[in-house]
């Protein structure tokens, strides 16, 4: 039978049955992938521009790598063809319309003025619902309240002396990079998150996971990695196998940009995320039930211990907030704080991991920048005489203090350069009121806004020579000079909470980096990829020669 309209209709009644639901279940797909609301608000004002080559049914989807390379590159390239648009809306499924926001003042007006909530693309990352970086309003505050203390300068400065301990084991293991002939070109950040994962497990979660770096584990000699292979006890495995699916989740969320279906019908992905959460939130439960057994008296209170990590801090804060009386943590309480220690190993660990690295393959290529560098640190005497064979040891006693390595502007500039380059991370806002505008310009309701400091920090109408390597720009400039336009840590109250500690860490690392190795550019083509931060994906390698061999 036919239609009037020229339609064959089905004369069998299953065939009728199985096409009025496929029907159902196009319309209702469609509708979940692609409704995109209305176009203007009331007033008239409309979503910013699109960039040319949006497919009539995916969007600009299409456009996108898939690769694993950064999304930033191919939003850059974007703005570029929009003669450096500093702000412009994609349409992808799943995400609807999205903006790309590289504007200075239209940054500062969703992430100051206005503090639009966290987007829920945050839902993709599995530091989990209760995490600081997805919760909002009064959870928030007393989430940053709790913590807040163990990331200000006052707590890093007596902090300076456990990250100089663990820079020494750190240093080690580049020295036997840099004098063995096997060794083609050290990986930096595989190396790097030696030091960051170091650090963070005794600073935030006071515990020491790094105590066995010469033992083997299967897991880690299995995945290929002979990074890896060389580190690590139980726990570092269970926590590097955790760290593996983390970037694998991270791959899959860009995914879902591109490839709606993998959102759709991705369950098996979905059932081995739960898993592994599972498994990772009993890593970290263990952990807070150690600091927690550390407060515990006779009596059955609890007493702040000698130790200072962050995760004691945050309990100690709590405990004081009960007003004194007997303490113990909700199975909620817990699970509260287990989401937020991950989400400060996982976010904090690649922040500076990755900035340390590509700090490195920046230097290796600039050997000018290297000199200036040198000569500053010499002056400051930190690390002064550093590439005499045995300078590493004793570190903890001997290294450069909190406010030695803030008094060096050249060191300053040099990481504030390699972030203004490479940003760790964007963050992305929501507002669902269809009416929200921008200063009578532009519609932001019902779209997520993605700010994104990769793009403004290379626009020329925001930096000369935006692609150039020059710390020398930073030097002598007061930060409310380019705060607006310098956006590595965010801004307003949800900017990073760890970011004094980011600066301070990497500042120790590229400092004796610098004083103790040459280094050489393995590959001048590195490129940006994606998974918890944004990362060099081959690893921004360089060839290392100890100074003292080299006798410079």
């Amino acid at each position: 039978m036919t239609s009037a309209l020229g339609f064959e209709i089905p004369s069998d009644p299953t065939m009728w049955i199985v096409t009025v639901l496929a029907g159902v279940a196009i319309f209702f797909t469609y509708n979940f992938l692609f409704a995109f609301g209305p176009d203007k608000t009331k007033d008239g004002l409309s979503f910013p521009p699109e960039p040319p080559g949006k497919h009539w049914l995916w969007g600009h989807a299409p456009l996108l790598p898939n690769d694993g390379t950064h999304f930033d590159l191919k939003f850059l390239e974007m703005a570029q063809q929009m003669n450096n648009a500093s702000v412009f809306t994609v349409q992808l499924p799943i995400f609807k319309r999205m903006i790309i926001v590289a504007d200075p003042d239209i940054i500062h007006h969703i992430t100051v003025s206005k503090n639009y909530h966290k987007s829920w693309t945050y839902k993709f990352l599995i530091f989990g619902p209760q995490s600081i970086v997805r919760t909002h309003g009064d959870e928030w505050l007393v989430q940053r309240k709790t913590f807040v203390f163990g990331f200000t300068p006052t707590y890093l400065k007596d902090m300076v002396t456990t990250m100089c301990s663990k820079l020494e084991r750190y240093l080690k293991v580049l020295d036997q990079d840099a004098t063995n002939a096997r060794t083609p070109a050290s990986d930096m950040l595989h190396r790097a998150q030696i030091f960051t994962s170091d650090v963070i497990v005794q600073v935030a979660l006071g515990e020491d996971w790094g105590d066995s770096y010469d033992e083997k584990s299967d897991f880690l000699e299995n995945i290929g990695n002979p990074y890896l292979a060389g580190f690590g006890n139980k726990q570092t495995s269970k926590l590097m196998e955790a760290r593996s699916w983390l970037n694998e989740m991270a791959f899959l969320s860009n995914a879902l940009m591109s490839h709606p279906l993998t959102y759709i019908f991705g369950f098996a992905e979905r059932q081995r995320l739960k898993e592994l959460t599972k498994q990772v939130n009993e890593l970290f439960g263990d952990v807070l039930e150690r600091r927690l057994n550390e407060f515990k008296t006779d009596e059955g209170k609890m007493d702040v211990p000698a130790g200072k990590d962050i995760c004691s801090l945050a309990i100690a804060t709590m405990k004081k907030g009960s007003g004194g009386k007997t303490f113990s943590l909700t199975p909620e309480e817990k699970i509260n704080v287990i989401e937020q220690l991950k989400t400060f190993y996982f976010a904090g660990n690649d922040t500076t991991a990755t900035t340390i690295a590509w700090a490195s393959w920046l230097l290796s290529q600039h050997p000018e920048v290297m000199t200036k560098l040198r000569k500053e640190l010499d002056q400051k005497n930190i690390f002064k005489g550093f590439k005499n064979d045995n300078a590493i040891e004793g570190l903890a006693k001997n290294g450069p203090t909190y406010d030695q390595l803030n008094d060096c502007p050249y060191l300053d500039a040099v990481i504030k350069e390699t972030l203004r380059l490479y940003p760790p991370a964007s963050t992305g806002r929501y507002v669902a009121d269809p009416e929200e505008s921008y200063n009578n310009q532009y519609k932001l309701g019902g779209a997520v806004l993605y700010v994104n400091p990769f793009i403004m920090h290379r626009l020329p109408q925001y930096w000369e020579n935006p692609n150039d390597f020059q710390p020398d720009r930073f030097v002598g400039l007061t930060s409310d000079m380019y705060s607006h336009k310098f956006l590595p840590f965010s801004k307003g109250k949800r900017d990073c909470l760890g970011k004094y500690f980011a600066m301070i860490e990497a500042k120790l690392a590229v400092a004796a980096l610098v004083q103790r190795y040459d280094m050489t550019c393995y590959d001048e083509k590195e490129t940006v990829g994606t998974r918890i931060t944004s990362y060099p994906i081959g690893g921004a390698k360089v060839y290392l020669t100890l100074r003292s061999s080299s006798g410079k």
